[in-house]
């Protein structure tokens, strides 16, 4: 009787330490698996914002209003106000209300980046004719079968055109010898018979524009705006969150923009869920001016800090975007939930490692953060090696 008490005594006791081990196994593991789909939507997010950020400027303009092949001195076809090709609202100084217990995740301020590019279509096509507000496009080049021959046989040319030269894109038009001119889309572009037509009118002040000459064998091309910023989509994306809206969770979006950059409805498309901090920054030409018009300076390239960075490309006039010469920036996303493995304990500063979504005292656990940091080139700002005057002592640092 003994020896069988003492038997399942043991037993129990082994029992109960294989469960420990294996709830405890298990609680890591899960752990673990949520830690690891962070980082791979973190760098998946990642890529996707260097890919579209290095094509920001791409058939369009880093700075129209000193970019001398869209506007050289004394020309009437400056756009006002000008186009950037990106734009940073720091959101340093100031609280995001955005994001989460503010209170306690008081050093997280999302920034806003808005670029400016061919994203959407990276063909340049050509004209037939162009002038008084229409342009009709030569349907013989390769560009123009390649993107267009498959619609065609498809028979949805009529709609293939419309999308792609759609009053929410800007157009970029270059003839031969002439500066580079941005216009609006003014219409839905046809197709009639074996002809495209896109109608365009006035852009921030200037057109329609009338080329010297007959408006053959131009170069036309659409630019669109895009915004990243961090905010609740929920409303928008409700199978993306819990039911009732979950309304601590944020997320990286991308948003397509109007030429008055106006958000369009319908656009915004998710980049990485529960993120919690995107900043962004600069490294810029600081060399001088050059004195004589039409010649470059050595560069004089410097790395801002994030805190200084919005000086560089500010929407109004004085923006200094032409000298950015690459991107910095670090995105930190958050586990779904409170790991009560993972105590609270406060940032002492940015990058986030830990993320509050509750009250402190609530519960003491906090959600892990995941942080990339990287740097994007900018190809077509450094092409155009645009110098333009700084303002008066521009910080970098």
């Amino acid at each position: 009787m003994i020896e069988l008490v003492v038997a399942l005594g043991l037993g129990a006791i082994i029992s109960l330490t294989l469960y420990t081990l294996t709830s405890g196994t298990s609680q890591i593991f899960y752990e673990q698996q949520r830690i690891a789909a962070s980082q791979l939507a973190l760098r998946s997010a990642v890529e996707r914002l260097r890919a579209e950020i290095g094509r920001a400027g791409y058939l369009a303009t880093p700075n129209s209003d000193v970019d001398p092949d869209v506007c050289p001195p004394g020309s009437l076809d400056c756009p006002n106000p000008p186009l950037r090709g990106v734009q940073l609202l720091n959101q340093d100084p100031v609280a995001a209300a955005a994001i989460p217990e503010p209170g306690t995740n008081i050093v997280a301020r999302p920034d806003e980046l808005t670029i400016f590019g061919a994203f959407d279509d990276g063909d340049s096509y050509f004209t037939t004719s162009l002038g008084a507000g229409m342009l009709e496009l030569d349907n013989t080049t390769q560009s123009f079968q390649q993107r267009f021959g498959a619609a065609v046989i498809a028979g949805n040319i009529a709609a293939v055109i419309a999308d792609s030269f759609n009053a929410n894109r800007v157009l970029r038009i270059q003839c031969p010898g002439q500066s580079a001119v941005f216009q609006a889309i003014t219409g839905p572009a046809t197709w009639t018979g074996s002809t495209v037509q896109v109608p365009y009118g006035m852009l921030n002040a200037v057109g329609p524009y009338q080329p010297a000459g007959i408006g053959w064998r131009c170069e036309v091309s659409t630019a669109t705006f895009a915004r990243y910023h961090v905010r609740n989509v929920c409303a928008l994306f409700p199978a993306t969150c819990r039911a009732g809206g979950e309304p601590d969770k944020t997320d990286l979006i991308r948003v397509d923009l109007t030429p008055a950059l106006v958000e369009i409805a319908g656009t915004e498309r998710i980049v990485a869920e529960y993120a919690v901090d995107f900043d962004v920054s600069f490294d810029v030409d600081t060399a001088a001016t050059p004195a004589v018009p039409g010649t470059v300076n050595p560069p004089v390239v410097q790395q801002c800090s994030f805190a200084s960075s919005a000086a560089w490309a500010v929407g109004g006039a004085g923006s200094l975007a032409g000298r950015v010469r690459a991107v910095l920036f670090r995105l930190s996303v958050r586990t779904r939930n409170e790991d009560p493995s993972f105590p609270w304990v406060a940032n002492p500063g940015l990058p986030l490692v830990r993320f509050k979504l509750r009250p402190v005292g609530t519960t003491t656990a906090a959600c892990r953060v995941r942080t990339i940091s990287t740097r994007v080139e900018l190809p077509n700002f450094a092409a155009a090696n645009i110098q333009s005057p700084t303002s008066a002592g521009a910080p970098c640092m």
